[in-house]
């Protein structure tokens, strides 16, 4: 907490922040640091194993998931922190485990298909207004085909940068997943968006 405080009191000495703002700059920064420490114990990890690339992708792509499809969140920035590091630690393992190559094809196929009709996943800890709803579906819809066409090349050229794809894709809809049936879903009515659009 004392890096967040320090980097707000930094701000605020060489900015002027109105009270109303205030609240959202400090948000702002918790969020920043708390996904930087994430990051960090991520790479910290990926260098012990040997995995850097494959984490710099991780995280990359997974972010871009995880920012527009929703998913399940920590209730405390410490179970966040061992969360996000146990999860980049599964992504870990489904790397070494050895599968056929047409049956993650088709695990990756389902997991695509689930990611594009159920997302985004609300949380009630992140609440998101209609218009949020709507953005974020759209988009997880475009990043979802772009992760299969990439996913489809990459078969054909190189077939283990398909399987840490298949990996982030298959994590995310678990993550995705596990909110839906859980206590922390926040339901919105689907048929009133799609009528929307």
């Amino acid at each position: 907490m004392a890096l967040e405080k320090w980097i707000y009191e930094k701000l605020k000495a060489h900015m002027q922040i109105n009270e109303n703002d205030s609240d959202l700059l400090q948000h702002g920064i918790d969020t920043f640091v708390s996904d930087l420490s994430c990051m960090a114990g991520a790479l910290v990890l990926a260098a012990v194993t040997g995995n850097m690339w494959e984490a710099i992708l991780y995280i990359t792509v997974f972010s871009i998931l995880r920012t527009y499809t929703g998913g399940w969140h920590a209730e405390s920035r410490l179970l966040c922190f061992l969360s996000y590091i146990g999860v980049f630690a599964l992504f870990l393992i489904t790397l070494r485990i050895s599968i056929d190559p047409w049956l993650m094809t088709a695990m990756f196929a389902i997991c695509c298909i689930i990611t594009f009709y159920l997302a985004p996943v609300e949380h009630e800890y992140n609440p998101l207004s209609e218009k949020e709803l709507l953005r974020n579906r759209s988009r997880s819809r475009i990043v979802i085909t772009l992760l299969a066409i990439t996913y489809v090349i990459f078969f054909m050229i190189k077939w283990y940068i398909s399987k840490v794809l298949f990996s982030i894709i298959l994590l995310n809809t678990l993550l995705m997943l596990a909110l839906r049936f859980s206590r922390h879903w926040r339901y919105y009515d689907s048929s009133q968006m799609c009528s929307r659009r």
